[in-house]
């Protein structure tokens, strides 16, 4: 099932750098409780990743992707990643979520 979804922000400079002082903290401190290492994460709507990149510390070593519509957040989220010294700990994918490949993740 695909359907077009428009973001309302838009992937714009602007919107991207505003996102870009987003924190695991700021953004999702309800979630943090319940992460530890060795978990797997799907950050779907990453943006330039800061969140995700906050997020892939505190689940290392478990995997964690990525997932943006737009390929300048892509862009920015490669960036953050250098950055941070993340191009190993997040792999990044170019998708819509409603329209994802079956993949299987073995259980640990």
């Amino acid at each position: 099932m695909s359907r077009s979804v428009r973001y309302t922000h838009g992937h714009g400079p602007a919107a991207l750098a505003s996102h870009s002082r987003r924190t695991a903290a700021t953004s999702c401190a309800y979630l943090l409780p319940h992460l530890r290492s060795g978990l797997n994460l799907l950050d779907v709507g990453c943006g330039p990743a800061t969140v995700t990149a906050d997020l892939a510390g505190l689940v290392a070593p478990g995997r964690v992707v990525g997932l943006d519509v737009a390929s300048a957040a892509i862009e920015a989220a490669r960036a953050t990643l250098i950055e941070r010294h993340l191009t190993d700990a997040v792999e990044l994918t170019s998708g819509d979520v409603h329209d994802l490949p079956q993949i299987s993740v073995p259980r640990r």
